[in-house]
Order: structure tokens, then C-alpha cells, then sequence
């Protein structure tokens, strides 16, 4: 990749890699911030076999979409 200068292909995952302790943190901050309003986001057969694994190819697609927003508007985490 860095020898032939080949990157276009990464830039959907640019926004994760610009903010990447936002990105591992927002993800449990959903979990239970619907666990504490008792909210069901998805159907329990989307959580194993098959389904379950096109459910979290879903989920981190709307993640990478959800941090390019908060890279618009610069919503960073910093230690």
C-alpha cells in the first residue's frame, strides 16, 4: 500500500482512524443507554448465527457513517 501509493481503497474507514477512542467507546455507550431505557433496537435472532453476523456488518457500517458525521463536525475524544 505505501510503496504504490495505494490508499483510496481505506478512505471508508478514514473517519475511524481519525478518532479511534470515540468509535471503541460510542458503541457501549448505545448498548446501555438502551439497556437503561429499555429500548430493543433489534429483533433476537439477529444477534446469533448468520443474521447476527450481517447485523454487526450493518452496525459498524452505521458506525463508520455515525463518525464521519462527528469528524464533520469535529465531536473528538481525546485522553
Amino acid at each position: 500500500m505505501e510503496i504504490k501509493k495505494q490508499t483510496k481503497w481505506s478512505n471508508f474507514f478514514m473517519p475511524a482512524a481519525a478518532n479511534p477512542l470515540l468509535i471503541y467507546i460510542l458503541p457501549g455507550v448505545i448498548y446501555y443507554f438502551c439497556i437503561a431505557f429499555n429500548i430493543h433496537v433489534i429483533p433476537d435472532y439477529f444477534r446469533v448465527g448468520v443474521p447476527g453476523i450481517i447485523w454487526s456488518l450493518v452496525f459498524s457500517t452505521i458506525m463508520l457513517f455515525v463518525m464521519k458525521l462527528c469528524n464533520k463536525y469535529k465531536i473528538q475524544l481525546h485522553l
